[in-house]
């Protein structure tokens, strides 16, 4: 679905048409391992369902550059067995088909060893002509902000929790609002293990951000399509 003019919404990814650029936000590769560690054991199978999304992605779009905007992996720790192993293998994935941007999360502490091994740099934020990619753990500087008219972040995991008086089920979604007189998108995670942070019961973490009842709401749904429930002050 197309929620600004050259920008589609797809499962959880942005595409900018425009810019020939595929975004992903929040894979956090490595978290059943955290999991299996604090004794809780999930049936296996996240990565093999990032794999398939992003061999399918970039196949329809045919990127020039992907973005990974933040939390690539998951501890805040030391590199786990499983990180090491799914980031290069993701990491190979999508060179042999597009260039990597790789952006530092608030879990991407440690990141920077693995990207070496690829010769890609973990930077803190990325721009192209008007668009600005920041994972949304800190506020923007200002010299960032000088030519930016779209930012694209991450970090909040946002979702929705939608009723039918009955039953409650919670949706990954994209926020689009205003902010500082330009327009800022807030992309779900990619992970499919938690369904995110119910934007209509909690609070967001990114302070700077202020209020986002008056943000556009884009549901994704179950087959990855996106929809557009308008305003969240609505729902």
């Amino acid at each position: 679905m197309e929620i600004s003019p050259d920008i589609t919404a797809e499962h959880t990814s942005l595409w900018f048409s425009k810019h020939k650029i595929l975004s992903f936000a929040d894979i956090h590769l490595g978290y059943e391992e955290e999991l299996r560690k604090k004794g809780i054991h999930l049936p296996t199978g996240e990565f093999e369902y990032q794999k398939r999304l992003f061999s399918k992605l970039i196949g329809k779009y045919k990127p020039k550059t992907v973005v990974l905007n933040g939390d690539v992996k998951h501890s805040f720790g030391g590199i786990n067995d499983t990180e090491w192993r799914h980031t290069l293998k993701l990491l190979e994935l999508i060179t042999t088909k597009s260039e990597v941007v790789i952006i530092k999360g608030n879990h991407d502490i440690t990141l920077a060893p693995i990207a070496r091994k690829k010769s890609i740099a973990v930077v803190d934020h990325y721009t192209s002509g008007e668009l600005l990619f920041i994972h949304g753990d800190i506020e923007p500087k200002k010299e960032w902000l000088k030519n930016a008219k779209t930012i694209v972040m991450g970090h909040e995991h946002p979702a929705v929790g939608l009723t039918n008086g009955v039953r409650q089920e919670v949706y990954k979604c994209f926020l689009k609002l205003p902010w500082k007189r330009k327009t800022l998108i807030i992309q779900p995670s990619t992970f499919s293990l938690t369904t995110g942070i119910d934007v209509l019961a909690d609070h967001l973490q990114s302070k700077w951000l202020g209020s986002v009842a008056k943000s556009e709401v884009y549901v994704v749904g179950e087959d990855g399509k996106v929809l557009d429930f308008g305003r969240l002050n609505r729902i």
